[in-house]
């Protein structure tokens, strides 16, 4: 994998089949000292396996090779991907900025900060350029 060496914002998505569950990510967020902001969803009213989208940003920059070795064990990555526009990502956890997908209530997004005004502003940014 082409990984960046370390991230100060992520994306990190994989199927909840593989352990990525939601009780899974509510316990890394929670005990993992250098997050500073978290927003995650199940998005599970798709035609594709349930899956968890989980965006983050860090206090400070982290080695990919200590996100991989928090990950280890509990589920095999599938998607890391470093965000180049924070706003763009929170937006996509309810599919804001992609109609045509599945439509996610704001209700679903799990978050330890008001969110929605990151994605407001992705929303504002994208009519914009249009």
């Amino acid at each position: 994998m082409g990984f960046p060496v370390s991230f100060r914002t992520i994306e990190i998505m994989q199927q909840t089949k593989y352990g990525f569950t939601k009780d899974y990510v509510q316990k890394l967020v929670s005990e993992w000292s250098v997050v500073k902001d978290y927003a995650y969803i199940l998005h599970d009213k798709e035609d594709k396996e349930p899956h968890i989208h989980l965006m983050l940003r860090f206090n400070c920059s982290v080695p990919t090779k200590n996100i991989l070795a928090k990950l280890d064990g509990v589920c095999e990555v599938q998607h890391l991907q470093k965000m180049y526009k924070w706003n763009s990502a929170i937006a996509y956890l309810t599919h804001s900025n992609a109609p045509e997908k599945h439509r996610y209530s704001d209700d679903e997004v799990l978050s330890n900060y008001e969110w929605q005004a990151d994605r407001d502003n992705a929303m504002t940014d994208k009519v914009q350029m249009e």
